[in-house]
């Protein structure tokens, strides 16, 4: 494949054993520094963004720290990613990327997801946005449900600002 596809270059990478691995890598004590401290730049300019780590995060940060590339190539490496068409290799839960239904993360977080989280689509218009915008960056559904709050909050109060006047 020549390209990868759209959805494919946004699906999310979590590698929350990431310096643990990092340590045991054999990298020597220089490099170990230098890719530890390019992973965590990273990793905070997707948090800044409130975007999950992917590809196309990844082609973001290296446009002003094209540095960064071979730490960020071992991070996806040691991950599990794997390109579009590529078989991924076996790993362990913890660090499978994307979310899986095998992963300890989705089983924690579905534990604490109420049933109905799954059929709420909203009723509104703009409420089906919001939530399709919050799923598709891999926002928890109560932070989904905080924001669709403020939202209705906000629309309440304009509401009742221009009925006022």
């Amino acid at each position: 494949m020549s390209a990868c596809t759209p959805d494919f270059d946004r699906q999310p990478v979590r590698f929350p054993g990431w310096k643990a691995a990092l340590r045991q890598s054999g990298l020597p004590g220089a490099d170990l520094i230098e890719y530890e401290r390019a992973i965590i730049s990273f990793l905070k300019f997707c948090k800044d963004r409130h975007a999950p780590a992917s590809v196309v995060m990844v082609r973001l940060h290296l446009q002003s720290r094209p540095g960064h590339r071979m730490a960020l190539r071992w991070f996806f490496k040691a991950a599990g990613w794997r390109g579009p068409g590529k078989a991924a290799a076996a790993a362990p839960a913890a660090i499978t990327p994307g979310r899986t239904e095998a992963s300890p993360e989705i089983r924690r977080s579905r534990a604490n997801e109420p049933s109905l989280a799954a059929a709420d689509l909203g009723r509104e218009p703009w409420e089906r946005d919001l939530i399709t915008a919050a799923r598709t960056a891999g926002l928890l559904w109560r932070t989904e449900e905080t924001y669709r709050g403020w939202a209705a909050y906000s629309l309440r109060h304009a509401a009742f600002a221009i009925g006022a006047q």
